[in-house]
């Protein structure tokens, strides 16, 4: 399946220094339609969206190790990492024309701001990052969230930190051939999954204010993956039915009325990250990358939710 294949990739990649309710299944023709967003040659993934702006990481076909992160705002597309370095979005929420990703340098990761207004890049706050890898990262006000990797220990910790008062608390840890993936942080609320073997991810949603964590409904016993969540605490995330890349893929949203299928994948489409972000009048524009298994291209995809 493709989230156990992009674990797999993100390992490498770090290492090698590149770093309730039962669902109801519905036919693929009543789920929501899927509207490409950006589908050329290149591969395309890790969408991060706000009003007006959306950022993303890309790799051509002829070098498709060599990430960078453009972004798009106001008509205009340009790159946000730095020429020569290789980097990440990873699904991270743009908040007051901020996009948060993570730069590689050597053998780890630091985490870097980029204003889309200016086109200026600057660091985090001091105590950010470390001399171990930091990566996946999303911001929500004062509240960081993003993965520390420790590679001579092969820890991984999902942390929360504010940048203001320094506080961190430690949301999940995975050691050896367990994993754990930050997903996105918005308003109070924050979520991750986490894996003791590729084909058992389960999500999971924090409540910043009283420290609380749920774990989203299984009642399949499917794995999770692709989470993210909106400032009212509405998580959306992927299913999987099978290990094998594109075969039963579903795209969910689970909140206070419980959870309900948006989107039936096709056999050769599956998704990794998602990134919602709330319309004005309500409804929700779930940015999402979709890889295609046959011939290996991974392009930006959306739904609307309600359509």
């Amino acid at each position: 399946m493709r989230h156990e294949q992009c674990v797999r990739r993100t390992r490498w990649l770090l290492v090698a220094g590149l770093a309730a309710t039962m669902l109801v299944s519905a036919p693929a023709g009543s789920t929501l339609p899927q509207r490409p967003v950006r589908t050329t040659t290149a591969y395309e993934m890790e969408p991060a969206g706000a009003p007006g702006a959306l950022a993303w990481a890309q790799a051509s076909r002829a070098r498709p190790n060599a990430f960078a992160v453009f972004a798009r705002r106001g008509g205009s597309t340009f790159r946000v990492s730095r020429s020569g370095r290789r980097a990440f979005v990873w699904g991270g929420a743009i908040e007051n024309n901020k996009v948060v990703y993570s730069e590689f340098g050597g053998p780890t990761a630091n985490l870097w701001f980029f204003d889309l207004a200016t086109k200026r890049r600057t660091s985090p706050p001091p105590g950010v990052n470390s001399p171990v890898s930091e990566n996946g990262a999303s911001r929500a006000g004062d509240w960081l969230l993003f993965r520390r990797t420790r590679f001579s220990t092969s820890t991984e910790r999902i942390v929360l930190r504010n940048v203001d008062t320094d506080e961190e608390r430690l949301l999940a840890t995975a050691v050896g051939s367990k994993y754990a993936q930050p997903g996105t942080v918005a308003g109070d609320w924050a979520t991750w999954i986490r894996c003791p073997t590729a084909r058992a991810c389960r999500a999971f949603l924090y409540h910043i204010p009283t420290a609380t964590t749920t774990a989203v409904p299984n009642p399949n016993r499917r794995s999770q993956y692709a989470v993210s969540t909106t400032p009212a605490g509405a998580v959306y995330f992927a299913e999987s039915t099978n290990i094998n890349c594109g075969l039963g893929r579903r795209l969910l949203r689970y909140d206070s009325g419980g959870r309900e299928l948006l989107v039936v994948f096709g056999p050769r489409q599956d998704p990794a990250v998602t990134s919602p972000v709330v319309n004005a009048n309500g409804s929700t524009t779930v940015f999402y990358d979709r890889f295609n298994c046959r011939t290996g291209a991974s392009n930006l995809y959306k739904v609307v939710d309600p359509p």
